[in-house]
């Protein structure tokens, strides 16, 4: 993974997990750890898919 994936899905990743604490309206510390943990699965999925199927050069 180079430089620029990595920032793309560490982007997604905030994102997703912003977005996700904000739709739910519960700030718990536990929410957010929890909606993290998904946005970071979810952006690495995101990566895997790019990679896997050329959208990004090796």
């Amino acid at each position: 993974m180079t430089l620029r994936q990595l920032i793309i899905t560490v982007v997604f990743a905030a994102a997703w997990s912003a977005f996700m604490v904000w739709w739910s309206a519960d700030t718990s510390a536990s929410n957010i750890l929890i909606l993290s943990a998904i946005g970071i699965v979810v952006a690495g999925t995101f990566a895997w898919t790019m990679k896997r199927f050329g959208y990004w050069a090796a």
